[in-house]
């Protein structure tokens, strides 16, 4: 019996962490889509200014998915939030590679910048307030 309670934990981590890490991606190219706009707008960004602002948008998307893993898992805040990183991180090397780029060393630096992203958003996400539901009156 315990085996199966374990395996139904499981699961509902893996679950948290795939529904965090599909809001996540959501929350990634909702804002690559607003740093290609005002790049655009601006019509000055070199090549190194497209990569800081891609490590930052996978930053800010991994923190967002961390933190709606955990807030979905309700503990283990730090393992779901890195789980759904990795999640995120293997979606975008996938892309990647079925659009024919090769990973580099700034691949090495998005998976470390959204594993830690990941983590610090489900620390937070486990750790706030929870809305409390209130008794009616008769």
């Amino acid at each position: 019996m315990v085996g199966v309670e374990l395996m139904n934990e499981v699961k509902r981590k893996l679950f948290s962490a795939a529904a965090g890490a599909l809001g996540g991606t959501a929350a990634l190219m909702m804002l690559t889509a607003l740093g290609s706009l005002l790049m655009l707008k601006t019509m000055s960004a070199g090549e190194n200014t497209v990569i800081a602002a891609g490590l930052v948008c996978a930053c800010a998307g991994a923190f967002a998915g961390g933190f709606i893993s955990a807030r979905l898992s309700r503990s283990a805040g730090m393992m779901t939030g890195a789980v759904c990183g990795a999640m995120m991180f293997l979606l975008i090397i996938a892309v990647n590679l079925i659009m024919g780029n090769t990973p580099g060393a700034v691949s090495l630096l998005r998976a470390a910048v959204m594993l830690t992203a990941g983590a610090a958003g489900g620390v937070i996400g486990v750790g706030g307030k929870r809305k409390r539901k209130r008794k009616r009156k008769r």
